[in-house]
């Protein structure tokens, strides 16, 4: 066969099948057979079009009512203030500030607030928080001290609500509040955002990723600086730990600002009742055995007693039926209701000195103030998981944690009792009533003391700091389902972001990898919902998302974030961020599978199937791995528009569909995936003349790309029982179309020789 045999004809020469047969002796080439990958290419081409030289194109100008603003001008949310990337030649409009420098296409997101929420949450500033208020504002201008504010203070005391109080109050009510999140490394002067009218607030408390170098603040003297351009605020919340002392003289337009306390925690509390609408339950809060119990609590604590003192209030609504209601403004002036008095007081007790009686040096005597020996420590933990749970139930939880201590190798937790210590000891219903449950007429414990039980499992947790990985198996062991309502999973969020560190993850990571994935990531939910934690618990699954055994739960955690409702921009950009590490840094099949179902998914949802168009519009336009990116286009191809695939429609995104489609059916190894979805397409549109040729002509183009003859006869041969609405069969119209008529006897649509 010559050379001049492999010409493609032009597209509007008419089809005049050759005569004949192939030459004499001519065999199927291996590659045709699936052997080698490098096929010729012999689809024929259309004519191309006059492409005049890069240098011509960009010297015409466009028509004037079409004129395009220029590539390299990004606006940054004002009319007046502009970035500029590159080297720009014209701006057209009037421009007040133009801020001359590179700014980085990651620099960091975050999510606007309102600001009238910001003002109608509680806040308490007394004491040593006014005198540091007082600081932090310039008495003449009632704005900010600086343009950029450090607030130094101890983890947990509200410092991120003092820092977004004080800008909602004292900057211009025209500014935008923005919250950043820090999806970083290391803290970088270049990665700050910096736009006209904006008062940003971030949090520093990630002792892996968030501690200041000095270069870094002295680098925020210049950022300083081109915030005074853009009338613009910069609040930086930093836990105590990470400031180094060798900050003490801070460049110009940089103020320091120390938080030593929290506010009232008594304080706190009453203004957290009356925002919730409950001010009636504040005089619950105001005895004195009430108030020795919130005295001391840090301002973190103190918003979580208040969710306690609701919890009591309408558990013994439901449970009696009550005809007032405490959400009336006037509820303070009825009378108190002793028994939700006291309810409320034993919730917002800790117990500590109860609780280091029964966990002290263990006697021989069993009674109200003896302490409990190790067979009565697994019931009571095992009482305060499940509160109300059939007898057997609780004692076989109970003799599962004895047992998890067993399988460990430390010698202190090898005696478990043999069966007859435990049958020369006391019953069971003795030893619920000792730790002062009881069981009913059904045979059913009953430990309603909800409070008593975190109190109970913080207790353990804090003081035994050896029981942390056996109580961590244990837990994932009692887990019902991956629900955050499962007694079990609560729990496990309570437990591991008590102490606000990151070191809890991985050890439950090695609890619950193996056994029960679905709770890890279950768990690992409820901590990016965190406010305090939320930090860490994104960065660790930034590490895990590099590491193949991980994933998985990367990829179920990502995709319950961005299925929620309540999901905040920043946060879906986070999940999306790690959802693309998994892509890049993972190659197991079925890693890539529940990928590819997650982004299906997200396509089904409109704010879903925008964050997968970026997806697909930044993997254009950095050129970066296609893994992710492929990905989407992937989910995006199921997603409809008035009976088209949305991405043929005349409601189509920005997206270079053709490109996307060479880059597919040119790799080998995403063929599998993209002819299923692209018969779906064809097999939809067949019966409509005009849906089809759309379909059709969209197709044709990449598929006459180099290296594209084996997916476009594996897509023809998908398609040969379709026929379109005039009774042509798709498969022979495509192939008529794409197949030289001289090499259609060599290369026929059936697969045989001839």
């Amino acid at each position: 066969m010559s050379d001049d045999d492999f010409i493609p004809r032009r597209p509007d020469q008419p089809h005049r099948p050759e005569q004949g047969s192939g030459p004499a002796g001519w065999s199927r080439p291996s590659w045709l057979r699936g052997g080698a990958d490098h096929t010729p290419d012999i689809f024929r081409q259309p004519d191309a079009p006059t492409v005049r030289p890069e240098a011509d194109q960009a010297s015409e100008e466009p028509p004037a009512e079409a004129a395009p603003a220029p590539p390299d001008v990004v606006a940054t949310g004002s009319d007046t203030t502009f970035t500029l990337n590159g080297d720009a030649a014209v701006v057209a409009g009037h421009i007040e500030h133009v801020i001359l420098e590179t700014r980085k296409r990651d620099t960091l997101e975050g999510e606007k607030l309102e600001r009238r929420v910001i003002l109608d949450a509680p806040f308490v500033r007394e004491g040593h928080w006014t005198d540091a208020w007082a600081r932090a504002i310039n008495p003449t201008t009632a704005r900010p001290s600086a343009r950029i504010l450090i607030v130094v203070a101890p983890r947990s005391i509200g410092s991120t609500t003092f820092a977004l109080q004080l800008l909602a109050r004292h900057t211009d009510s025209t500014a935008a509040v923005v919250k950043l999140e820090g999806d970083w490394r290391t803290p970088s002067v270049g990665r700050l955002p910096l736009e006209k009218l904006h008062a940003y607030q971030l949090d520093l408390k990630d002792a892996a990723t968030d501690r200041p170098s000095a270069d870094f603040v002295h680098g925020l003297a210049n950022h300083a600086k081109n915030l005074d351009g853009c009338n613009s605020y910069l609040v930086l919340t930093v836990a105590k730990e990470l400031w180094d002392n060798h900050y003490v003289a801070t460049p110009d337009g940089i103020a320091v600002v120390h938080l030593t306390d929290p506010p009232s925690a008594q304080s706190v509390v009453e203004a957290h009742l009356r925002h919730r609408g409950y001010p009636g339950l504040v005089p619950y809060v105001q005895s004195d055995d009430a108030k020795d119990s919130i005295r001391g609590l840090d301002a973190v604590d103190a918003a979580r007693a208040t969710t306690t003192v609701v919890m009591q209030w309408e558990e013994h609504d439901r449970r009696n039926r009550l005809t007032y209601t405490v959400r009336d403004p006037l509820a303070n002036s009825l009378d108190i209701d002793d028994a939700l008095r006291a309810r409320v007081t034993a919730a917002l007790s800790d117990w500590k000195d109860k609780l280091d009686v029964l966990f002290g040096e263990v006697v021989s005597t069993h009674g109200r103030n003896a302490s409990l020996t190790l067979e009565d420590r697994c019931l009571l933990l095992s009482l305060a998981l499940h509160q109300s749970a059939p007898v057997p139930t609780v004692a076989a939880t109970a003799r599962s944690l004895q047992d998890t201590m067993a399988k460990n190798t430390q010698k202190e937790f090898a005696s478990v009792s043999n069966v007859s210590a435990v049958f020369a000891g006391r019953g069971l219903r003795r030893r619920i009533s000792d730790v002062e449950a009881r069981v009913d007429s059904h045979d059913c414990v009953l430990f309603d003391q909800p409070a008593y039980g975190r109190a109970i499992m913080a207790y353990v947790w804090d003081n035994y700091e050896v029981m942390r990985p056996l109580l961590l198996d244990w837990l994932v062991q009692a887990s019902g389902s991956s629900d955050a309502t499962d007694p079990a999973v609560r729990t496990l969020i309570d437990l591991t972001l008590r102490h606000e560190t990151s070191a809890h993850f991985e050890a439950l990571s090695a609890a619950a990898l193996a056994t029960n994935p679905d709770v890890l990531s279950a768990v690992m939910t409820g901590a990016v919902q965190d406010e305090h934690v939320g930090r860490l618990a994104w960065g660790t699954l930034y590490q895990w998302a590099g590491r193949q055994e991980r994933g998985l739960v990367v990829i179920s955690t990502c995709r319950r974030v961005l299925e929620s409702a309540d999901t905040s921009p920043s946060a879906a950009k986070m999940a999306m961020v790690r959802l693309r590490r998994v892509a890049q840094k993972t190659d197991g099949g079925d890693t890539r599978k529940l990928l590819l179902a997650t982004f299906q998914d997200l396509a089904s949802h409109p704010a879903g199937a925008t964050r997968l168009v970026a997806e697909v519009q930044e993997w254009q336009q950095s050129k970066r791995s296609s893994t992710a990116g492929s990905l989407a286009f992937l989910a995006l191809m199921s997603v409809d528009h008035d009976d088209m695939p949305w991405l043929m429609s005349d409601a189509a995104p920005d997206i270079d569909v053709e490109a996307v489609l060479r880059d597919l059916l040119g790799d080998i190894t995403k063929t599998p995936e993209v002819i299923p979805a692209l018969t779906v397409w064809v097999r939809k549109c067949a019966a409509d003349p005009d849906s089809y040729k759309r379909i059709r002509d969209g197709l044709l183009a990449p598929l006459r790309g180099q290296k594209m003859f084996k997916a476009g006869m594996e897509l023809m041969r998908a398609l040969n029982d379709v026929e379109t609405g005039h009774g042509v069969n798709v498969a022979e119209d495509f192939y008529n179309n794409l197949v030289d008529a001289r090499l259609q006897k060599v290369f026929p649509l059936d697969g045989g020789n001839e």
